[in-house]
């Protein structure tokens, strides 16, 4: 394994295209939810206990009702999850559990956990009492995550649940949910952005008013009286900043993931023009 914990993630590709996502074998390729939280890995050892981010960050003392839950277990492990707000929702807030996992005065943390419980969704395993398991297939890894929790969980620790496709995409559709994560059951662990794990995101489209724009080495960055950003290049770049020079404004296409409590967008790109 990398000696940098940043590195030892495994990170999914983008599937947006559809006839890319019809085209995956549903007896090799299964699904989760796809969870809007904080991705962490958990190693323990004995009592020891720590928790790090993608960033590599130790983050163990932000989240001590998982450190609780994972104390209670008796095996050795590196557990790769994430961890949520526990809410309605179909797979967390991350506005919510931003306010937890930004925060680093302790006071705050503890008013925070109980104003926005969290809970660690585990959906790998890499290791178990000092056995490698990257090499192993996801379905066998999985039956090693099983063992390691041994049905021991509760609130704040739960076991993803892998499904068809085809099921998760439309429960995800039906909730209003983020979108599906999308793995190839046969995979081994791989610590880097792989293919045998795939992102299908649900995005929706609207239409806003840009009133600026700045230029850069791709196009323009153009903005919104709302302060919404959206990158437009190339020639879809000069046909808008034209407009905006003559009219002063436009309205313009995007396509987002979901909207802040602030109204503003989340993973906004531009469509086209709105006729």
């Amino acid at each position: 394994m990398s000696n940098e914990p940043k590195d030892i993630f495994m990170l999914c590709e983008s599937c947006q295209d559809e006839k890319e996502l019809a085209e995956l074998d549903r007896n090799k390729w299964k699904g989760n939810i796809k969870y809007d939280g904080e991705r962490v890995m958990c190693i323990k050892i004995g009592k020891d206990i720590v928790l790090f981010n993608r960033r590599g960050n130790i983050i163990t003392y932000k989240f001590s009702e998982v450190m609780k839950a994972f104390s209670l277990l008796e095996d050795d492990f590196m557990i790769d999850g994430e961890v949520i707000n526990i809410d309605n929702t179909i797979g967390g807030n991350f506005n919510l559990l931003s306010r937890r996992a930004l925060t680093k005065d302790k006071t705050k943390i503890a008013q925070l956990e109980k104003e926005i419980p969290v809970k660690f969704m585990a959906f790998d395993i890499l290791c178990l009492n000092g056995k490698n398991l990257k090499s192993e297939s996801l379905s066998n890894r999985l039956s090693f995550l099983a063992e390691a929790l041994k049905g021991n969980v509760d609130e704040h620790l739960e076991i993803v649940c892998y499904d068809e496709i085809d099921t998760l995409l439309n429960q995800a559709i039906a909730n209003n949910g983020e979108g599906i994560v999308i793995k190839n059951m046969n995979s081994v662990y791989e610590s880097k952005r792989s293919k045998n794990c795939l992102k299908h995101k649900l995005f929706k489209e609207t239409t806003i008013t840009i009133t600026g724009f700045e230029v850069n080495n791709a196009g323009i960055r153009a903005t919104d009286n709302n302060e919404n950003c959206v990158q437009i290049s190339g020639n879809q770049s000069n046909e808008v900043k034209q407009l905006l020079q003559t009219n002063g404004e436009v309205k313009i296409n995007v396509q987002y993931l979901e909207k802040t409590k602030l109204n503003k967008l989340r993973f906004i790109s531009y469509r086209g023009l709105a006729k």
